[in-house]
């Protein structure tokens, strides 16, 4: 069983190496374009994906944790109309696209997660309540994070020798 400390540093852990991968990827050229010279600096997902899809190629000692997130993704947060007029959240299928590049399905993956735990809601789903599911989903996408540094030599320096 886990317990509420570990499950800290679980979390502690994947936002430091999440919010480190992402400055990573902008200070290395992927950042969306502005609509506006006011917009905020946004990490370029997509154009790494387009990068790296051909090349990426799952290293055998993370495979449990590729496996274990295309296998067992989370849910995501959606929106309906509770019909009278009033926004509402449920909870919905992580929908896979069988064609989608392996890199481009664990990118969206991971985002989900980090979007789960930092701005969904965590009650009225079972799965939040499951602090082992939890904990995996948390330590196998900093496994497959961290990976990705290997992609792009500059990624990974800005990823380890900037503050």
């Amino acid at each position: 069983m886990i317990n509420s400390d570990e499950i800290e540093k679980d979390v502690f852990e994947f936002f430091y190496v999440f919010s480190r991968f992402e400055f990573a990827l902008k200070e290395a050229g992927y950042i969306c374009t502005p609509r506006k010279t006011s917009d905020n600096a946004m990490p370029y997902w997509d154009g790494f994906v387009k990068d790296y899809k051909d090349k990426y190629k799952p290293d055998i000692n993370i495979n449990d944790s590729v496996k274990y997130l295309l296998s067992n993704p989370p849910q995501k947060q959606k929106v309906y109309d509770d019909g009278q007029g009033h926004l509402k959240t449920t909870w919905g299928d992580f929908n896979i696209d069988t064609n989608a590049p392996a890199l481009k399905t664990l990118t969206d993956i991971v985002k989900t997660i980090r979007n789960n735990l930092f701005h969904g809601g965590k009650y009225g789903n079972k799965g939040w309540d499951n602090q082992e599911r939890v904990s995996l989903l948390l330590k196998h996408s900093s496994t497959v994070l961290k990976e990705w540094l290997s992609l792009k030599e500059e990624i990974e320096v800005y990823y380890n020798d900037f503050a």
